[in-house]
């Protein structure tokens, strides 16, 4: 069966860095999760599952013996490169999203994080199709509370700008204890501060990730 691929031109967003961007089945974020820089990226995304044949879901349970490894029902993979700081969470909004989308039509999400996830870019690497997540050797997690912005003129605004902080820090939890199988108690130490980060060997044991890609080319996993 041949693979319908995405022949969209090269897009690199218009930013400063000019450090997104996206071509065929892979997209690479290595800077903030922002709207304006990610516009282009989010665009070229929908694009990409639009373009693909629809194939009939992952099951959950299919175990796979390397990331490389495609099922014969589940043909396509979208590669997500990630070295991020993270960024806004209306921004991992939309690219979650997208990750379900693409998920619906038989997409494989396939996530790697060479170097450092943080914040939001954590939360999206997490949300790969399970097998397909991998860190490098010395990659490393964060983890934090979050940061939310409110702006309050009346007194009467007091109390629903701290449900907003309240349900902004919820909506991160839900994300973590979804994706990954951390505990609760453990997920909130690391988020007691801003140096929650954890190495790939602990997201492996937490399931922030499925593989460990070493320097010397091989992969570890839970069961190698």
């Amino acid at each position: 069966m041949a693979i319908q691929k995405f022949n969209g031109p090269y897009i690199m967003n218009r930013s400063d860095e000019l450090n997104f961007a996206s071509s065929d089945y892979k997209i690479f974020i290595m800077d903030k999760f922002k709207q304006e820089k990610c516009a282009e990226l989010i665009a070229n995304l929908y694009s990409m599952i639009d373009s693909a044949t629809a194939h009939p879901m992952l099951d959950t349970h299919y175990q796979t013996k390397s990331p490389y490894e495609l099922p014969k029902n589940n043909p396509i993979a979208l590669d997500v490169y990630l070295n991020s700081g993270g960024g806004d969470f209306d921004v991992l909004s939309q690219l979650s999203s997208l990750f379900g989308l693409a998920k619906s039509k038989g997409i494989i999400i396939r996530t790697y994080v060479p170097a450092y996830a943080g914040s939001c870019a954590s939360m999206l690497a997490i949300q790969g199709t399970p097998g397909y997540r991998i860190m490098g050797e010395n990659a490393q997690h964060l983890v934090h509370y979050g940061r939310t912005v409110n702006e309050v003129n009346l007194e009467t605004e007091v109390d629903k700008a701290y449900q907003d902080m309240k349900n902004h820090a919820n909506a991160t939890q839900k994300l973590y204890l979804q994706y990954t199988t951390i505990s609760e108690p453990k997920l909130k130490e690391l988020r007691s501060d801003e140096y929650g980060y954890l190495s790939a060997t602990k997201c492996l044991k937490f399931g922030f990730c499925d593989w460990i890609l070493q320097n010397n080319g091989y992969l570890k996993s839970k069961i190698k």
